[in-house]
């Protein structure tokens, strides 16, 4: 009995889910830096996060342990050493990657950074940057602040998730004749029309002449408070409209009837 009023419950909310929630990006986005690079090589965007129900439960796994990465891609600029912005991050030395990527300054910014209200922590201190479904561009900021980076993700439409993370760039324009300039740190705030997840945190940077660009400190969180449901951990490839489907729906009461 108790399942069969679970079920009515889950379908009529799951209904009214789909019906209401705009999973649509915002339009009007001119305050955004897009982070498209059109002389990277293509990436793949690899979508296969925990699935938000609308009772606001979710599996969420955070990660306190930073996974060693290197730099996936590389390419080849022509630039002409021209000065590049520089950014707010903390300057670590020695300039290498490797000591970025072990910063006990950086790893501690994300470690010890606040969950924004309304929002769910999906990993912490990670050494890549999301790759989830939707993205809808991102901004520097002059600081790690986890609470303004969701403030600018609840001013867009649709935005569900966000990524803060420190980053390695270039101070100059990278090509032949500096392939190695020094470094500044970037702290970047990406929103997603997506969940973000461990598994889709894949960005690890990329390797340009012979400058690395890496990413270190990245925290991701997901938009409303989620907790975890034992013996549930998402579906892979799903998205949050998978609910509508009354067949999924009947699938879950079993696993939420031994959570209860």
């Amino acid at each position: 009995m108790r399942a069969f009023q679970l079920l009515a419950l889950l379908g009529a909310v799951s209904l009214t889910h789909a019906q209401e929630t705009n999973f649509s990006p915002a339009d009007d986005r001119h305050d955004l830096v897009y982070s498209i690079d059109r002389s990277a090589p293509p990436q793949g965007v690899n979508y296969n996060s925990a699935l938000v129900l609308p009772s606001g439960i979710v599996a969420v796994e955070v990660s306190a342990t930073p996974q060693a990465s290197e730099p996936k891609f590389m390419k080849r600029t022509d630039g002409t050493c021209q000065p590049k912005p520089t950014g707010a991050g903390f300057k670590v030395e020695p300039d290498t990657s490797y000591a970025f990527l072990n910063s006990p300054q950086l790893a501690s910014a994300a470690s010890f950074a606040p969950t924004p209200s309304n929002y769910t922590q999906a990993f912490r201190n990670l050494h890549a940057s999301s790759s989830a479904y939707g993205f809808l561009g991102y901004i520097a900021l002059d600081s790690y602040d986890t609470n303004l980076c969701a403030s600018k993700c609840n001013e867009q439409d649709g935005c569900l998730a966000i990524n803060i993370f420190f980053e390695r760039n270039p101070s100059q324009e990278v090509g032949p004749k500096c392939p190695n300039p020094p470094s500044t740190t970037h702290i970047k705030c990406a929103f997603w029309s997506g969940l973000v997840t461990i598994e889709n945190t894949n960005n690890a940077g990329y390797t340009d002449h012979d400058f690395e660009v890496v990413i270190t400190g990245s925290n991701g969180y997901n938009k409303g408070k989620m907790d975890r449901v034992k013996g549930y951990s998402g579906v892979k490839g799903s998205s949050p409209r998978a609910l509508s489907n009354p067949l999924f729906v009947l699938a879950l009461v079993p696993l939420l009837g031994r959570a209860m």
